[in-house]
């Protein structure tokens, strides 16, 4: 499972109202959408650190 259907994954099992109108307040629900959120943002790195040591591993940037 890649981190899109991982992200599709958890965003299912919010309910519908949040999926749909997006201002549910239900703890579990705003997990998932975090969850879904964070997911998306997973990228994958195979390269060089700046000492140019081998660094191969899933990154998440930063929001700003």
């Amino acid at each position: 499972m890649n981190p899109e259907q991982m992200a599709h994954w958890a965003w299912s099992h919010a309910c519908e109202k949040c999926q749909t109108e997006g201002d549910c307040e239900i703890d579990e629900c705003l997990n998932a959408q975090e969850v879904s959120d964070f997911l998306k943002r997973v990228v994958r790195f195979d390269g060089k650190d700046s000492y140019g040591k081998a660094v191969r591993g899933w990154f998440v940037p930063d929001q700003v």
